[in-house]
């Protein structure tokens, strides 16, 4: 089934009164419950006639522009639209738009505008029939029935994708990671593994050098980075919305513990006289 995503944004209309034939329902729990910051949706299904499929069409192409309106800009809500296929005699079936939202706060303040009401009554003319429009809060388990995986799988699958973190954000989580690895590596690992096996310490440089490497990115991969970002992320620093003066200050006192711990506690244990 084709996929029409939303066309440019065009003025919205002039606002008029919302139509009665839209049936509103609700799926999941209220937004004033905890999951309230969870992704959510607006379904809408409505019947076009054949005729009126280019002119629906257009009004559709439409919605983008005006949600980005009311929301404050592109980026916190995506709008899809799944044409239903003209059956033999002709005649449209229903057709099915989705609105995806990243909490309900923005789900709700769209459904409650003036813009979309005179969106909706715009294009009121081109289904006859009504339409069924309902509001899922996907934060709830029982949201979505047996329809989408866990929870934790998806928000992974609907959730609007974050933006990127700052390049200085980045660099000081690689940091966090790459200071104790090469250190404990460098200074204590792979040293004692020569003075224990000199058949290892004879082989090429290249090849000890590329081993280092692959143990190195090994342990930033699988250790190293995912804990650097735990810890940054239980200090607030990953988020643009919790990253303050104080979440800073948290990661430097991280990393000025972790020069502290290798001067005073690692360095003294190496041997006199090296491996």
């Amino acid at each position: 089934m084709p996929v029409n995503d939303a066309a440019p944004a065009a003025p919205p209309p002039a606002p008029r009164p919302a139509p009665t034939s839209v049936r509103d329902t609700t799926v999941g729990d209220s937004a004033d419950n905890a999951n309230a910051g969870a992704p959510s949706l607006i379904v809408v299904s409505r019947t076009v006639a054949a005729k009126d499929r280019d002119a629906f069409d257009r009004w559709h192409g439409y919605g983008q522009g005006h949600i980005d309106a009311v929301l404050g800009g592109p980026g916190k809500a995506h709008t899809w639209h799944f044409p239903a296929a003209a059956d033999k005699d002709g005649a449209g079936s229903a057709d099915t738009i989705v609105m995806l939202f990243g909490n309900e706060k923005d789900r709700d303040t769209w459904w409650h505008s003036t813009e979309r009401r005179a969106w909706v009554a715009a294009g009121e003319h081109l289904s006859p029939g009504g339409c069924n429009a309902a509001k899922v809060n996907l934060g709830s388990a029982r949201g979505m029935g047996d329809w989408l995986p866990p929870r934790a799988g998806r928000e992974a699958l609907l959730a609007l994708p974050p933006p990127p973190p700052p390049k200085w954000v980045v660099y000081a989580n690689v940091l966090l990671a790459i200071y104790p690895t090469i250190s404990v590596l460098g200074d204590f690992a792979f040293p004692a593994l020569y003075a224990a096996a000199p058949a290892v310490k004879a082989l090429p440089l290249a090849v000890k050098g590329f081993a280092q490497c692959a143990t190195v990115v090994a342990v930033m991969t699988w250790a190293m980075i995912p804990l650097a970002a735990k810890i940054t992320g239980a200090l607030g620093f990953m988020d643009a919305d919790t990253r303050n003066a104080a979440s800073v200050a948290g990661v430097a006192a991280v990393a000025a513990a972790m020069v502290a711990v290798e001067h005073f506690a690692l360095f003294p244990l190496l041997p006199a006289g090296g491996w």
